[in-house]
């Protein structure tokens, strides 16, 4: 593994984060721009705003199951590991909102959402020095607004 493979792996990945956003919201007829280094919606009804916020790390595992490549796997883990750290927040002081955690969890009362992303980035470690593991654990709102974990596996 290369320091390029890694970098265009998170590349790749955080690619997938936003275009998840997008891909939600525009399936919900909600507008959505990026400003900055932020997505910008508006949905007043908090099951599909909690939805619009998963879809980024469900479009991140989605990828992600269909690969079976480690820096894939390690890009991924890193990208979940910097959103449970709060680091876009500490990059960009101009970010509005809570993030796509807090959000969740404020929306759906959900109050082991980050604790489910946690178990989720573990199982992208898992899978990074694993990859002859078929199972694994991705982060899914299931269209229903409520955060949770589905075990994919890969024929």
């Amino acid at each position: 593994m290369g320091l390029l493979d890694l970098i265009a792996a998170y590349a790749a990945a955080q690619g997938a984060h936003t275009g998840g956003h997008f891909a939600e919201a525009n399936s919900q007829g909600v507008p959505i721009s990026l400003q900055g280094f932020q997505e910008v919606w508006n949905q007043p009804d908090l099951r599909k705003d909690t939805d619009i916020n998963g879809a980024g790390f469900q479009m991140q595992d989605l990828i992600n199951s269909g690969t079976n490549n480690r820096e894939m796997s390690l890009a991924n883990a890193l990208i979940k590991g910097s959103y449970l750290a709060g680091i876009p927040g500490m990059l960009d002081k101009n970010l509005k909102g809570a993030g796509d955690i807090n959000n969740m969890e404020m929306e759906s009362g959900n109050k082991y959402t980050k604790e489910l992303i946690a178990v989720s980035t573990l199982a992208d470690l898992i899978k990074a020095y694993s990859p002859e593991n078929k199972w694994s654990v991705g982060f899914s709102t299931f269209g229903t607004g409520q955060p949770g974990l589905k075990l994919n596996y890969r024929w």
